[in-house]
């Protein structure tokens, strides 16, 4: 766990040699010839938003049998809309693309997990992924919501911009379920809702409880985060984020900086020993050397510190 002086020093961060330029090119190119599976995805920024994949070629991802709920036409179209509304988001890091890279990793979970768990549901996966930030889209936190001066200075002050990210991010869940259910409401059906519900709340919720109603919810949940958290050490992830504060003018570079520190000090030094993540540690570990990897070649500070806090040995150039 990091310690208090950790995070007081990190207080200061944007680092000033980042090659984005650089970055980008390589990435483009390194998507268009890439054969792994995973890093295909990792690597996948989707510019061309010709290349997003569409409702049904998500839902044929893989083969399902007839009683699979993705093939209920209305399922389909509720997640349509939420795809819709996640290409509005002015959060660069939350938005269509990185749904769609969730939705395909977790993919690859279902062909591992579906021998030995017949009755997994694509389609409850699929609606989940969709629906689970739809929170973020109209709620970026009180700094960020509005654009008045006071609010524009504030986001100087590094440790408020920390407190606005962790209470977005502990209401996010909640309220992304909250969104589904009352958008769903008598369009599917009530045992099907309540699970999807479930599935988007993910690690946010009680466990024991919910698999006495519905037995196998926290395997949906599990496999909801597990996505979720491969897309966040995405190579990808990062390279749209920037890119849209930079082109797009979503958020702003202190907000970026700020993500980036908290994610690496609260969460990606204990994943690996987070007992939910067991299931996709394979996957995790191909997707964080890839980025260790492109980080140390176009962003030597943001190696230093990812060096330091994921247990990786600095690469030499």
């Amino acid at each position: 766990m990091p310690s208090i002086q950790t995070y007081l020093r990190l207080l200061a961060y944007n680092p000033s040699d980042r090659d984005y330029d650089a970055a980008h090119e390589w990435l483009l190119r390194v998507n268009d010839i890439e054969t792994s599976e995973v890093l295909k995805i990792a690597t996948s920024t989707y510019e061309n938003q010709e290349h997003i994949p569409s409702v049904k070629e998500l839902a044929e991802l893989v083969k399902t049998n007839e009683n699979d709920s993705i093939h209920i036409p209305e399922l389909q179209k509720i997640i349509g809309e939420a795809l819709a509304i996640m290409k509005q988001s002015r959060d660069p890091m939350h938005d269509q693309t990185h749904i769609v890279r969730a939705i395909r990793f977790a993919h690859i979970l279902y062909k591992k997990l579906i021998p030995e768990n017949k009755t997994l549901d694509w389609g409850i996966i699929v609606a989940a992924l969709s629906w689970h930030d739809v929170y973020r889209v109209k709620n970026l936190g009180f700094l960020y919501n509005k654009n008045t001066p006071l609010r524009k200075a504030l986001r100087k002050i590094p440790w408020l911009i920390d407190i606005d990210i962790y209470l977005v991010f502990k209401k996010d869940s909640i309220g992304s379920a909250l969104s589904f259910l009352k958008e769903s409401k008598r369009r599917i059906p009530k045992d099907l809702r309540r699970k999807i519900a479930i599935a988007i709340l993910g690690e946010h919720s009680l466990s024991g409880f919910q698999e006495s109603i519905f037995p196998g919810i926290s395997l949906y949940k599990t496999i909801v985060f597990c996505a979720d958290t491969l897309d966040l050490i995405s190579i990808s992830r990062a390279c749209n984020g920037w890119r849209s504060i930079q082109k797009k003018g979503l958020m702003d570079m202190r907000w970026y900086n700020r993500l980036l520190v908290l994610n690496i000090l609260s969460g990606l030094p204990r994943l690996e020993q987070h007992p939910s993540f067991a299931i996709a540690l394979d996957l995790y570990q191909i997707i964080k050397q890839s980025t260790y990897e492109y980080v140390s070649r176009f962003f030597p500070t943001d190696a230093k510190l990812l060096s330091g806090l994921m247990n990786q040995k600095p690469i030499v150039q």
